[in-house]
């Protein structure tokens, strides 16, 4: 249709859904775990994603909002710690 740019693989940065596969050599996490994840080409039916950007999702979330959570969080952080200059002990008013 002509709606997706040549590289359908590019689009969407986070997802959450279930484990389906791990390799052999991954113990956090296991087969059937409700997770968020962070990468690139997460407009996909399955995707596979370096474990330090995956995280579980309580049962109590829903894929939905967990999905929306690590691009925002990412962000706030950048901003804080990398713009701001937010420093540890840092307190209200102290900002310069």
């Amino acid at each position: 249709m002509g709606l997706v740019p040549d590289n359908e693989h590019m689009i969407g940065c986070e997802c959450a859904g279930y484990i389906t596969g791990l390799s052999s050599d991954v113990t956090k996490f296991k087969i059937g775990d409700r997770v968020v994840a962070q990468r690139n080409g997460t407009y996909a039916s399955r995707v596979q994603c370096p474990i330090d950007r995956v995280h579980v999702v309580p049962e109590w979330m829903s894929f939905e909002d967990a999905a929306t959570i690590p691009l925002v969080y990412l962000t706030a952080i950048y901003g804080l710690y990398h713009l701001a200059n937010l420093t540890e002990g840092q307190v209200r008013g102290s900002l310069t």
